[in-house]
């Protein structure tokens, strides 16, 4: 969870429901997969018949996605110096930490954006993204060679680890009283989610994502979309 968000939880049968499966996962009763089911049956109905308490979650999402894949383009036709002339350093000889480069990366591909719940939760998704995917490179040159690097699975991979920290996010903000409140062990009710969302989407779209090139217009509509995909997915 991030910094403190506006939102307001709603009523609702749908919001009723998710709130009853987000505090059984905080208390640690009943099975864990069918409370995530719930809970995500649950908060996407709910911002179905509700658009304005969604705060257009997806625009945000999908345009740090797409951020992500162009910078991961430009890295495999650039050299490391024209990288840090994109991303504002304009003096490759400046000493620049790892935690330095991955800053700058999420300022690049955050975009212009307001202060709203929806990209407060893309910046944090994107930034938890980075420092998971790069927990094995030492400096700002081994990041930029994974990424010149990166296979198609790896790509895939990182799309749908994003979506699942930008859900979660979005989620967990607005039942941040429930999980708080109700569990000793916060991490854990995040953890357990985070799991059954990152299997569910693996599993229902991976093999979908991985014959596409995300730097095409079809790869961008794709990557549009797909917030709004995976939550049609969890409103059945």
């Amino acid at each position: 969870m991030g910094t403190s968000q506006s939102h307001i939880l709603k009523t609702g049968p749908n919001w009723s429901e998710a709130k009853r499966a987000i505090t059984s996962i905080a208390k640690n009763t009943g099975e864990v997969n069918s409370n995530c089911k719930k809970l995500m049956h649950g908060f996407s109905n709910a911002l179905s018949e509700n658009p304005r308490a969604s705060g257009s979650l997806g625009h945000a999402g999908a345009r740090v996605s797409k951020n992500f894949i162009t910078f991961i383009e430009l890295t495999k036709r650039n050299r490391y110096s024209d990288i840090l002339e994109l991303l504002n350093v304009p003096n490759e000889k400046e000493r620049l930490t790892k935690e330095d480069f991955i800053e700058k990366v999420i300022v690049y591909v955050s975009g212009d954006h307001d202060s709203t719940p929806d990209d407060a939760a893309a910046i944090i998704a994107i930034e938890k993204l980075l420092n998971d995917a790069f927990t094995d490179c030492a400096t700002p040159h081994d990041i930029t060679e994974k990424l010149q690097n990166a296979s198609n699975d790896s790509i895939v991979e990182w799309i749908i680890r994003f979506e699942v920290e930008y859900i979660l996010e979005y989620c967990s903000e607005i039942f941040q009283s429930h999980i708080l409140d109700k569990s000793d062990d916060p991490e854990r009710v995040i953890s357990e989610i985070r799991n059954w969302m990152y299997k569910e989407i693996d599993d229902k779209l991976g093999d979908q994502l991985q014959p596409h090139d995300f730097t095409s217009p079809d790869g961008n509509q794709i990557l549009d979309e797909l917030t709004t995909d995976i939550l049609n997915i969890w409103k059945q």
